[in-house]
């Protein structure tokens, strides 16, 4: 088992024990197991726009648990970022998703063995508060830490809550002292599951436009991905970022493309981008047969997993994300910063990020007919595109403001230090 820490922290204040006042520096112990996933990306995101000329004894403190094996170099990568530590546990693997049950006791031992370990790195670092994702073994363990250094825990929930979060985790939803939601939809759905209003606040996902950036012009990532695919370059390329899993959208996006690439003349390609979540559901395979019987599989063009996602973001025409529930979709996010026009189902929370007529189009959501109506229109009308990519680039800060996501962040972690805490909903959007 290898251990390896970072605690000095750049821009911090001594490391001595505070009572918290309205003065005192916020220390946020973070609990992360991967560093890999939305919630990692997006806790990075909101730490990076903190303001960096704020006083050492002022600007918030971070400490990052990460445990695991395989994503431990990824999450060492928060080190530069000022004022952030890390901690990292190497206990051979993941915990969580379908693997041997040996498998998994084996991680899960190895990590309390490592727990004197993470408690005295966690005590000399002098937390004020414990934060983590709704991921369970996230929660599991800022549970362990929060009681025994007497903190309150903020949750970061990133997804609907459900039986699939386990038992205790939904417990501990309704009894943490904050739960923190990335879009109004998931409050909706947060109180729904009994969390109290007073213990619910918005902070929308946001991203940086750097997450796009690329030196690539539209034509030349437009010629490099048309010639990969042996594809012209004057056909209109509809695209989807997203793992491959039923609540996507896949198999509906592909019914509702069947008039525009099932005909000889058709000018259009469906372009699908990620890998496949849950393999054991069959879900690829049969998204894979149901393209081949609808008769547009030399249209349909699989792209698995990426990782030059702002070229091909550059390369698109239009963006289709059909999912059911999304919460707040990070790759909604970064296709209305790149400035693509953006179909969405009419609920969730896309329909908080995309502005009917705009910058995009909202479908009733599972009507496939009014899927293939907006797609149609998007596709046959080129000024259409042009008209909706000028307002997607104009109001870029609309959905890119990190900076103001990363203060309302920051107040809610300050906030929830106080037990009386009655704060309601709050959105970095007005």
């Amino acid at each position: 088992m290898v251990v390896t820490s970072s605690c000095e922290m750049r821009g911090t204040a001594a490391s001595q024990p505070r009572t918290h006042s309205s003065q005192a520096q916020l220390r946020v112990l973070v609990i992360q197991q991967r560093a890999d996933t939305s919630e990692a990306r997006v806790l990075s995101t909101l730490m990076s726009a903190l303001p960096p000329d704020a006083p050492d004894d002022d600007r918030p403190a971070f400490m990052v648990v990460q445990y695991g094996h395989e994503y431990l170099t990824r999450g060492e990568q928060l080190r530069t970022e000022q004022g952030v530590g890390v901690l990292s546990i190497d206990i051979g693997g993941t915990l969580g998703g379908r693997q041997p049950r040996w498998r998994k006791l084996g991680y899960a031992a190895r990590l309390i063995v490592s727990l004197p370990q993470i408690v005295a790195r966690a005590r000399a670092f002098h937390p004020t508060i414990v934060y983590s994702s709704q991921q369970r073994w996230d929660v599991r363990v800022a549970i362990l830490l929060a009681s025994m250094l007497r903190l309150p825990h903020v949750v970061h929930l990133h997804f609907l809550p459900g039986a699939w979060l386990g038992r205790d985790v939904g417990w501990w939803l309704k009894r943490c002292r904050q739960v923190i939601c990335v879009s109004d939809f998931l409050r909706l759905k947060a109180i729904e599951a009994k969390v109290q209003p007073a213990r619910t606040v918005v902070v929308r996902n946001v991203l940086p436009l750097e997450t796009v950036a690329t030196n690539l012009s539209k034509d030349e990532a437009r010629k490099a991905l048309c010639s990969g695919l042996q594809i012209p370059t004057t056909d209109v390329l509809v695209g989807m970022v997203a793992r491959l899993a039923p609540s996507k959208g896949q198999l509906e996006l592909a019914h509702a493309m069947v008039p525009l690439l099932s005909q000889p003349d058709a000018t259009c390609r469906l372009i699908l981008v990620g890998s496949e979540a849950y393999p054991e559901l069959g879900y690829a395979e049969r998204l894979i047969k149901s393209v081949e019987g609808l008769g547009i599989a030399g249209r349909v063009h699989w792209l698995g997993a990426r990782s030059d996602v702002p070229e091909l973001l550059r390369a698109f025409d239009v963006f289709a994300h059909p999912s059911f529930d999304e919460a707040c979709g990070l790759s909604v996010i970064e296709a209305l910063l790149a400035g693509l026009p953006v179909v969405v189902w009419r609920d969730g929370g896309p329909v908080e990020l995309v502005v009917d007529g705009e910058t995009g189009i909202l479908v009733e959501t599972g009507n496939i007919v009014a899927l293939t109506s907006a797609l149609i229109t998007l596709c046959q009308d080129e000024a259409l595109r042009d008209r909706m990519r000028q307002t997607s680039l104009a109001s870029t800060a609309r959905i890119g403001n990190t900076h103001a996501a990363a203060r309302l962040f920051r107040e809610t972690l300050e906030q929830a230090l106080t037990p009386s805490n009655e704060k309601h909903s709050s959105n970095i959007i007005s």
